[in-house]
């Protein structure tokens, strides 16, 4: 149920490259998370030129970039979020060239009760 946010700069990366991170990261993701590619949705955005900020002021340039949430039912132990955390980065590097100390990973862990799906609660559909 991974829900994976991954903020660029408008202009950083192509559709080509869009595409080989999802592919990329979906598969990280499973192999950590141990969850089926169905379950996981990686929405990558362009933030235009001018709607990015940094040290008080816009910048093309960020010092912290790119910015990528991962909302997910919770339960995943340190272990597995470190995992994820040095995955997801070296997938970003590795296709989008970007400095691996800029890369930030923040995570929402949600419990089943808050996420919901098919009209229904997570809580009355899947075993805690």
């Amino acid at each position: 149920m991974p829900v994976i946010k991954i903020d660029f700069i408008e202009g950083q990366i192509n559709g080509e490259q869009k595409g080989e991170l999802i592919e990329k990261i979906t598969k990280s993701v499973c192999e950590i998370a141990k969850c089926s590619q169905e379950v996981v949705t990686i929405i990558i955005n362009d933030v235009a030129k001018g709607n990015w900020g940094s040290v008080g002021k816009q910048t093309e340039k960020p010092l912290y970039h790119p910015i990528v949430s991962i909302d997910m039912l919770d339960g995943k132990t340190a272990e597995q979020k470190r995992a994820l955390i040095e995955a997801i980065t070296n997938d970003l590097c590795e296709i989008s060239r970007c400095d691996r100390k800029g890369v930030v990973i923040i995570f929402h862990d949600i419990s089943r009760d808050d996420w919901g799906s098919g009209g229904l609660p997570k809580s009355a559909t899947v075993q805690k």
